[in-house]
């Protein structure tokens, strides 16, 4: 499964594209977008999902900004075919080495959500060279309904989110450092607009950000083939840029 995950996703990497994400630079001239406005998913570069699992609607809830979101789920036993694992996730930029990065998502939690039963990643920064993600956005299992930032094995937490509340759309602001180096890599968070301290009681937390070798920002739902019932996540207003203000403007 893991030998699988790697060969489709250095496959898409290594593929031109048109999508906005697909440029391939290092160095973006300003922020990219990757909305959903055009209706469809034609502005990320690949997706690894199951077709009918993922769509783009303009129906409830009402889009975060603009006219359109995508809906993910992931169902008991789904196979997404290139990986094997339970997945429905959109591949977006690749990541650089020794940059700074700022990337923007939101993210509806229904009224009827419910914390998963096993470890679900939401986003990933994840390396090609395969094993866990050196650093991602995890839906937090048990009450009360909680998002953290951790490496993909957990083994280092970042950043952890108040009480989530229900109904509405929250917006997370996460700028990296990406670098293999523990001592250079960096992160930081604005959660619903506001500068979040992180779990070394400060604003910017250093840790090792990216692989070996490049690999992609990724974001949907992945998660553990031992995980019972359906997940559902709305999505919305992707943005990447160089510095936080090009993502979140003042």
């Amino acid at each position: 499964m893991l030998v699988k995950a790697i060969a489709a996703l250095a496959a898409v990497l290594a593929a031109a594209g048109a999508a906005v994400w697909g440029s391939g630079s290092s160095e973006p001239p300003s922020v990219q977008h990757a909305n959903f406005e055009s209706g469809d998913l034609s502005q990320w570069r690949h997706r690894q999902c199951l077709p009918e699992r993922v769509s783009v609607g303009s129906g409830r809830p009402a889009a975060f900004d603009g006219r359109y979101r995508v809906r993910v789920e992931v169902r008991d036993g789904d196979v997404e075919p290139e990986t094997g694992s339970e997945r429905c996730e959109l591949v977006g930029p690749r990541l650089p080495d020794e940059r700074e990065r700022w990337f923007r998502l939101a993210i509806y939690v229904p009224s009827s959500a419910t914390p998963p039963d096993s470890w679900q990643i939401i986003s990933q920064w994840y390396s090609i060279t395969g094993g866990s993600p050196p650093l991602a956005l995890f839906n937090n299992m048990g009450l009360p309904m909680r998002w953290s930032l951790r490496t993909g094995d957990s083994t280092k937490t970042y950043w952890r989110s108040r009480k989530l509340a229900r109904n509405r759309w929250h917006e997370i602001v996460v700028g990296v450092f990406l670098s293999q180096s523990r001592s250079r890599g960096w992160v930081k968070v604005w959660f619903d607009g506001k500068r979040q301290r992180l779990a070394n009681g400060r604003t910017r937390m250093h840790g090792r950000t990216r692989g070996p070798v490049p690999g992609a920002f990724i974001t949907g739902i992945y998660r553990d083939p031992a995980s019972t019932g359906t997940s559902i996540q709305y999505m919305d207003h992707y943005s990447v840029g160089p510095t936080r203000k090009s993502v979140m403007p003042d």
